[in-house]
């Protein structure tokens, strides 16, 4: 049985302040969004038409220890200086507006490696999972394309890799010279190879860490953009996309709890 002592009451009161202090109206698509319910995804961006119950503390901890596990791995990586990381790094966007900001990057071998950071309820991970798979591929594509551009602007041919002394002297087609670029844009430009990742898991029961390195595939980046098109799509027609879920399995109900929108999809009752 669990005791309502006075300091439970203030620790699971400041939990759902801070979550919701944290919430703002939906305007954008996340990147982290890849792979939620669509459903959930598009009622957020309308809340007067499709309100949301409020979660209850325990689940707002969750979201909260989430965030707290990016920082604490990301100062590990951070005193490793050969990886020269970089954390919380902006992820460049195209006409699909999708805001993202994978949790660092690196140098693994001379190539731009992006790394997001994901606490996990389980004592061993055998594998990713798909949605953050999919999350990080977006990241990788986005970066590719604005790696792609960079080396079409500086007319480095196909394979080549220049070397940081390679760029003096040189004024790319926008009049630009290597040392105007941000730290991101020359780090791609002197990247060995498209940019890689890594799933990095903290498995919550044993503190375990279990990493899964991702290359870039063309297939499963196209994948990826047509999910995001596809709910864009449904939010600017202010249509809402049909899921088909269980409404006793994950994403609608998990560890005795539910989606915040649980009754918008299956009414008051549950039915």
């Amino acid at each position: 049985m669990v005791r309502d002592t006075a300091f439970k009451r203030v620790i699971d009161a400041q939990s759902l302040a801070e979550n919701q202090e944290k919430k703002k109206v939906r305007t954008s698509l996340y990147a982290s969004d890849y792979g939620n319910c669509m459903r959930k995804v598009f009622f957020q961006f309308f809340p007067a038409e499709y309100g949301a119950a409020v979660i209850d503390a325990r689940t707002a901890r969750v979201f909260s220890n989430g965030n707290a596990v990016h920082e604490r791995l990301g100062g590990y990586l951070a005193k490793d200086e050969s990886l020269n990381f970089i954390a919380e790094v902006p992820v460049p966007r195209d006409d699909l507006d999708v805001h993202g900001r994978c949790d660092g990057i690196a140098a693994v071998d001379n190539r731009f490696t992006i790394v997001e950071f994901k606490s996990i309820n389980s004592k061993g991970v055998t594998e990713p999972k798909e949605a953050h798979e999919g999350q990080l591929m977006f990241y990788l594509h986005m970066f590719k394309v604005s790696q792609d551009r960079l080396r079409e602007e500086f007319g480095i041919a196909e394979g080549l890799v220049w070397k940081k002394e390679d760029f003096e002297g040189v004024l790319s087609s926008k009049g630009r010279q290597f040392s105007e670029l941000d730290r991101i844009e020359q780090r791609l430009l002197l990247s060995e190879g498209v940019p890689a990742g890594e799933l990095v898991y903290e498995q919550k029961p044993n503190q375990g860490v279990a990493g899964f390195p991702i290359a870039y595939d063309e297939l499963t980046a196209e994948k990826v953009m047509a999910w995001f098109a596809n709910v864009k799509k449904h939010v600017d027609e202010k249509r809402c996309p049909e899921v088909h879920y269980a409404k006793s399995s994950f994403p609608c109900r998990w560890f005795g709890s539910r989606c915040e929108f649980y009754e918008q999809c299956y009414g008051p009752d549950g039915a």
